[in-house]
């Protein structure tokens, strides 16, 4: 109630990046779609999760109206330039970086098209002093595990139960039919699995 009020008194442009972060985002839909038929101000979500203008409530597709903008992904030669760029903001003496190391950072960064990846693995070796590429490897591998760990804790039990089949599955056969998993998944609809091969092609897991 306190936002309404302030958003009525001042509006405001309503941008919320990294959506897929959020593990309850139903109810942060919920939420803005209740902001918004009160405000009426413009609200920009940003999300590298393809899928999740189709997973909206109802209710929320047809208050809000989003339209999707994709924009394109980072090239190696992209990323470079944002970590100089960002490198040059820092006041502090930084230790003489490679070209070398910057080019493999970026080589990684741009597998993912990620300017995080390459600034957080750039972080590192500079509070490690250390720019040797066996490093830069070890720091990937971290990140990577990290990643999994965090992507496995904020699965939705549904979600959970239909990786551990995928992965069952995949034990047996490399090729994943949805007939197949329409046998081991029950109690879950055709569309609804329909839907969980979409977000899981969404967050690179099949193909």
């Amino acid at each position: 109630l306190q936002a309404i009020k302030k958003l009525k008194s001042n509006p405001k442009i309503i941008i919320i990046d990294e959506v897929n972060l959020i593990s309850d985002v139903t109810n942060l839909f919920n939420y803005l779609n209740t902001l918004y038929r009160a405000t009426h101000c413009p609200i920009i979500i940003i999300t590298n999760k393809r899928t999740i203008h189709e997973n909206l409530p109802e209710d929320v597709k047809l208050t809000l109206f989003f339209e999707k903008i994709e924009f394109k992904a980072y090239n190696c030669s992209e990323l470079k330039h944002i970590l100089k760029d960002r490198l040059k903001e820092i006041t502090l003496k930084l230790p003489n970086i490679p070209e070398g190391a910057i080019n493999k950072i970026c080589a990684y960064g741009g597998k993912e098209s990620s300017a995080r990846m390459v600034i957080n693995i750039t972080l590192k070796c500079i509070l490690n002093n250390n720019f040797s590429e066996k490093y830069i490897d070890d720091v990937v591998r971290g990140l990577e595990r990290e990643d999994w760990k965090n992507f496995i804790n904020n699965l939705r039990v549904n979600e959970m139960e239909f990786l551990k089949n995928l992965l069952d599955i995949q034990m047996i056969s490399k090729e994943i039919k949805s007939s197949e998993l329409a046998k081991t998944l029950k109690d879950f609809t055709p569309s609804r699995i329909s839907q969980l091969i979409t977000a899981f092609e969404d967050y690179g897991i099949i193909e």
